[in-house]
């Protein structure tokens, strides 16, 4: 693409091809009643194919009606919601994977090119260990979340309280930068700090959408680890009266699938263009963490 701009950029334009024509804008969707949509990256060196995404993501995100999915090269796709609720669900909820890696989704904006759309950030579900029971409240939440990404909410009881064995908050990770391992808390010192359900990630240098071998950061062969599977949770629902926090995935969620071909990874699955799934009709194709589709 950029020996294409390279090239592009020395091209002696005709008289003809500096004339410009004018495109027409369809009208909006509220005009015209058209399903909401979105925009996703599979961030994987393999090709994800629409098949599978569509097979999958769509009973999590739309149950009962499923999505539309289409390839659009290089690990984008669009999707299209055919049920209410599933487009913020699917910005909102996560963070997504699929097969283990990163699907990251934005919302659809008709203004801007493919190639000027951004994929750099996530929603997800961190838990802060170690915390003095004074400091386990909303306002700290906030400033630990604005410090780790950008802060969303806290996981707390109906009368304001935060207390437990971690403080849950939810936070927008910028995928560009390292994860956090901890947080050192002033006149407190370290704090530990473990994601739930987090998608591949490099144990080299701590970002998301890649893993040790593809990293130019660093020798993914070297024996210490600056980064671990230790950062993950991934929690199991509890049963009612057990305590403040019921379910993780009715708040955040994730979706992991087998890389078999339930999972749409088999080239014998491979959709062109468009596909559509319904929610209804997955059978095979089952995950391995499936909390969301009752939570939703």
């Amino acid at each position: 693409m950029e020996d294409l701009e390279d090239l592009l950029g020395g091209l002696k334009l005709s008289e003809e091809e500096r004339m410009a024509v004018k495109g027409v804008r369809q009208a909006g969707r509220r005009e015209t009643g058209r399903p909401p949509q979105t925009m996703g990256k599979l961030f994987s060196s393999k090709s994800g194919y629409a098949y599978g995404l569509a097979q999958t993501v769509g009973r999590i995100w739309c149950p009962r009606e499923g999505i539309r999915c289409k390839e659009l090269g290089n690990n984008l796709f669009l999707f299209t919601f055919l049920q209410p609720g599933g487009k913020r669900r699917a910005i909102t909820g996560g963070p997504w994977d699929f097969g283990g890696d990163l699907l990251i989704v934005v919302d659809f904006d008709e203004s801007k090119k493919l190639k000027e759309l951004e994929f750099i950030s996530v929603p997800v579900w961190i838990r802060v260990f170690d915390l003095p029971l004074g400091l386990m409240n909303e306002e700290t939440a906030r400033i630990i979340g604005n410090k780790v990404g950008r802060f969303m909410e806290v996981d707390k009881d109906e009368d304001g309280m935060a207390v437990g064995e971690f403080l849950r908050i939810k936070v927008i990770l910028d995928i560009r930068k390292p994860l956090f391992r901890g947080i050192t808390i002033e006149g407190e010192g370290w704090c530990n700090i473990k994601y739930e359900f987090l998608p591949n990630f490099c144990y080299v240098c701590g970002h998301l959408g890649h893993v040790e071998k593809e990293c130019d950061e660093g020798d993914w062969q070297e024996e210490r680890r600056q980064f671990g599977d230790w950062l993950r949770v991934n929690p199991s629902r509890k049963k009612e009266g057990e305590g403040r926090w019921m379910d993780a995935g009715s708040s955040g969620g994730s979706l992991q699938l087998r890389k078999d071909g339930s999972g749409g990874r088999s080239s014998g699955q491979r959709g062109s263009g468009s596909v559509e799934a319904s929610g209804k009709s997955v059978g095979g194709g089952r995950t391995i963490r499936e909390m969301r589709s009752q939570a939703l």
